[in-house]
């Protein structure tokens, strides 16, 4: 497993990974937000995105994850 930080090549995978944000606009939009202000990453199993992280640095300046998805597939390893 990898993990880097999410680009904008990677939000089609991002949006796969939970089945309701593939069919949520408003979802992809903070997914694209959250990607373009540099604060969203993204792990990787054979260079394919089966997970996501949003990291907010809200608390005393310590990163704080807002949220974390894994794809059904791969829960319990990422």
């Amino acid at each position: 497993m990898r993990i880097r930080d999410a680009t904008e090549s990677d939000l089609e995978a991002m949006y796969t990974v939970v089945h309701m944000v593939a069919e949520e606009g408003s979802r992809r939009q903070h997914i694209r937000e959250w990607v373009d202000a540099g604060r969203a990453i993204v792990a990787l199993i054979d260079e394919v995105v089966v997970g996501y992280a949003v990291i907010e640095y809200i608390f005393f300046s310590n990163g704080f994850i807002l949220m974390l998805m894994v794809d059904k597939a791969n829960k319990g390893k990422v």
